[in-house]
C-alpha cells in the first residue's frame, strides 16, 4: 500500500522507488502484489506515462486512511513503552507560531532526544482545531479559538496590536501613533477567505476608535500583506511581535488608542495523554509561561 501511494503521488515508477528506498523493479512487484490482491488493476501502464485506473483512484483515499491508522497504532505503541520516547504530532498556525515551533523543537530535542516531534503546518487556526479534535494532531499552538470538548488550552501570549507602515511613512518614526489619525490612509488587510483571526481584529481595532477601513488590497497571509505594506501599497494593523520576524520595509509603531490584543494558546488532546506529551507540555510550560495582563484584552 505504500509503494501504491508513492506512484500514485508521483506517477511515476523511478521516483517512487527513490521515495520509498528501494530498488524500481521491487515497487513494481509489490503493485502486481496489490493488484492481484485487490482483484483488478490499479494502474495503466505505457512507455511514456503512468495513470491511475478509475479503480486506482477509488482506492486511494482508503489507503490512506488505512495507512495513517496503521502509523497511528506504531504510534501509540512507542508511546506507551516510555516517556522519554515516542512521537508527538505538533501544528501550529500563524506566522509568529513559527518562532514558537521552533524554540519548542530545539528544548525537547536538547532534553529529550528520545521524544519525536512531527511538526505540521496549517493555514488557519481552524486547521489545527479540527485536526486536534479528529486525533491528527497531539499538541497545536493557534490563536484562541471556541472551547472544544476533550481539548485544552492555556494562554501563552497576548499581544498588543500596532500599525505596521512603510519606512517612508509619516509615522514610521513616531513612539506611538493613534489609530484613529490613520483613518484616511489606505489599508492592507488579510482577506476574510483567509479566516485568520488577526483579519478580523484589525478591522475590529478600526471600529473600535470610529471608521471603517479603507482597504485597497486584500492579502492572503500575513507575509504576503507585509511585503505589500513594505511596498507601500497601504498599511495594517498586526500584533507588535510581528517585527522580530520581518523587518525589510516596514516600521512597527504601537498604537495608542487601542488596547485589543491577540490571544494565542497552546492546545493539546486531554483525552489520551501519554508520558512524551506530558514531557513535552512540561517543556512549553517553561518556554511560553502564561503571561500575566493587567489591562482588559479583547
Amino acid at each position: 500500500m505504500r509503494a501504491f501511494v508513492a506512484v500514485a503521488t508521483e506517477l511515476n515508477y523511478g521516483r517512487a522507488a527513490v521515495l520509498l528506498h528501494i530498488s524500481q523493479p521491487a515497487v513494481s512487484q509489490q503493485i502486481r502484489k496489490l493488484e492481484q490482491a485487490v482483484g483488478t488493476q490499479l494502474f495503466e501502464r505505457s512507455s511514456r506515462a503512468v495513470r491511475l485506473t478509475s479503480a486506482g483512484t477509488a482506492f486511494l483515499p482508503s489507503c490512506l486512511e488505512t495507512l495513517r491508522v496503521a502509523d497511528s497504532a506504531v504510534r501509540a505503541a512507542l508511546n506507551a513503552v516510555d516517556a522519554d520516547q515516542g512521537v508527538v504530532r505538533v501544528g501550529f498556525a500563524g506566522g509568529m507560531a513559527s518562532r514558537a515551533i521552533s524554540a519548542l523543537t530545539g528544548e525537547v530535542r536538547r532534553r529529550f532526544p528520545g521524544i519525536d516531534l512531527q511538526i505540521s503546518a496549517s493555514l488557519h487556526t481552524a486547521g489545527v482545531l479540527e485536526e486536534l479534535a479528529g486525533n491528527k494532531l497531539d499538541l497545536g499552538f493557534m490563536a484562541e479559538s471556541r472551547q472544544m470538548p476533550g481539548i485544552s488550552t492555556r494562554l501563552i501570549s497576548a499581544a498588543a496590536l500596532c500599525a505596521a507602515v512603510p519606512l517612508n511613512h509619516p509615522a514610521a518614526s513616531l513612539s506611538q501613533v493613534a489609530l484613529a489619525a490613520l483613518a484616511e490612509e489606505p489599508f492592507v488587510l488579510i482577506a476574510s477567505k483567509a479566516a485568520l483571526r488577526l483579519g478580523d481584529m484589525a478591522v475590529e481595532a478600526c471600529l473600535d476608535v470610529g471608521f471603517s477601513p479603507r482597504v485597497v488590497q486584500e492579502a492572503p497571509d500575513t507575509f504576503t500583506m507585509l511585503a505589500l505594506v513594505g511596498s507601500g501599497v497601504g498599511i495594517s494593523v498586526m500584533p507588535n511581535p510581528m517585527f522580530e520576524m520581518w523587518s525589510s520595509g516596514v516600521a512597527f509603531v504601537p498604537l495608542s488608542d487601542v488596547d485589543r490584543r491577540l490571544r494565542s494558546v497552546l492546545a493539546w488532546r486531554n483525552t489520551e495523554g501519554f508520558g512524551a506529551l506530558l514531557k513535552v507540555l512540561e517543556v512549553a510550560g517553561e518556554l511560553f509561561p502564561t503571561p500575566a495582563i493587567n489591562k482588559q484584552t479583547l
